[in-house]
């Protein structure tokens, strides 16, 4: 692939954004400030330029005035549990030095009352809910030096993990655990969605990296090899014949038949992805296995009838499964002597970027790339991560690095890294 069509798609993408950040308000990582400002620090790096990582700090500034302003709003995705981790992100990776913990545990209390309420009333979204709570929190454990803070993460995690326990439901033959979501909030469905946005592959990502921390490995063990075990009896069944996996499975077991796309929030790639953070957590080979199975089968789905890509950004676009064939690139380099694995994931990662480049065909903005909003039936321009062009800067940051001794893994954000 022609690498210098990803430089040039790059600059785009960050003038665009130099000329739009101060449009924006709310301050979350996966759709606001602190994850533009986190594109900036990371393409900063990239090219050694100081001056734009003077620009990600006044997008920073510009995020903690607008709390200071008034802006509340919690979640992971767009609100303070995101921003909180760019912050702890940026800190740990070198990139900022000024002390978080003061401001950040200002907010930690708030955070976890949010997140208590709405575990015990079963909303367990990783984006919007339970999960993206914990998973701040998760990190905020790792990192923080102060004793005080540390104890309180502690204290949050293991309550988090008893009310996930006791919202779960256990099967007695196979020995698994799963958790019922509303599957379709217009019509109330609910069901069992395995996807890494919403569903029991973010759980799994989760206890996986919670399982990693010593403390933490017997208090979640159980339940991560049970919800891995509940994951696995589906593989192979799907309804539609074309991915590994359903997507959704009724109340009483049956996968229905709804199309599953490749990207990271639904469909097999998320999936794939988070048993690979099990595995690396466990150890077992047959959760390896399946994992390595997913990321090969998905391979073969270079048609739209068989993927149903039809745009860029992370979340369900070319971006994204470029992104999670290069975490695995790395993943692989890191343990395999296979030259030939190695390099299937380096051409998967490759083959999706350029398909990404190739979706920057929309007038108005935005280096070209919009996302389709498929309910709305409209094309719609966003410079954020999930969906926008900061995420696409970022995806392209991890594919010209792949030559260099610079591994960006801010990929984190999205429990792929």
């Amino acid at each position: 692939m022609d690498k210098q069509l990803l430089w040039e798609k790059l600059i785009e993408i960050n003038e665009d954004i130099d000329n739009h950040y101060d449009l924006y308000n709310q301050v979350g990582g996966l759709a606001g400030l602190s994850g533009l400002a986190l594109f900036k620090f990371y393409y900063s790096k990239l090219i050694d330029n100081s001056n734009e990582k003077k620009k990600g700090e006044e997008i920073l500034k510009r995020c903690i005035e607008n709390i200071n302003n008034g802006f509340s709003y919690p979640t992971y995705c767009a609100g303070l549990a995101g921003m909180g981790w760019v912050l702890d992100h940026l800190k740990e990776s070198g990139f900022i030095y000024n002390e978080c913990d003061d401001m950040l545990f200002q907010l930690d209390g708030y955070l976890n009352q949010i997140m208590t309420t709405n575990i015990k009333d079963g909303k367990f979204d990783f984006l919007h809910e339970a999960l993206g709570y914990a998973f701040y929190f998760l990190n905020r454990y790792k990192t923080t030096s102060n004793t005080h803070m540390k104890l309180f993460y502690q204290s949050s995690l293991l309550d988090f993990v008893k009310n996930l326990k006791e919202q779960s439901k256990r099967n007695k033959l196979s020995n698994s655990v799963e958790w019922i979501s509303v599957l379709d909030y217009q019509g109330k469905t609910r069901g069992y969605n395995l996807s890494l946005s919403h569903g029991i592959s973010s759980i799994i990502g989760f206890l996986a990296r919670l399982h990693r921390q010593d403390f933490f490995t017997d208090e979640c063990e159980d339940l991560l090899n049970g919800s891995v075990e509940f994951v696995l009896s589906y593989m192979g069944r799907s309804a539609n014949g074309i991915s590994v996996f359903p997507d959704w499975i009724s109340l009483k077991g049956q996968p229905l038949n709804v199309p599953s796309r490749l990207g990271w929030c639904y469909g097999d790639l998320g999936i794939g992805i988070s048993l690979w953070s099990a595995y690396k957590s466990t150890g077992q080979q047959k959760i390896k296995d399946a994992s390595i199975h997913v990321f090969k089968e998905s391979s073969k789905r270079k048609s739209y009838e068989q993927n149903l890509v039809v745009d860029a950004g992370l979340c369900h676009g070319s971006f994204g499964i470029s992104q999670i064939y290069n975490r695995m690139y790395h993943e692989m380099k890191s343990i395999s002597d296979d030259d030939m694995e190695i390099d299937f994931f380096l051409q998967e990662a490759n083959f999706w970027a350029y398909d990404g480049l190739t979706r920057a065909n929309h007038n108005g903005g935005f280096a070209g790339f919009k996302e389709w909003k498929g309910t709305d039936k409209r094309w719609v321009g966003s410079h954020f991560v999930l969906t926008g062009t900061a995420g696409i800067g970022l995806a392209i940051i991890s594919n010209l690095s792949t030559s260099s001794e610079f591994e960006p893994n801010w990929d984190a954000c999205l429990m792929i890294a």
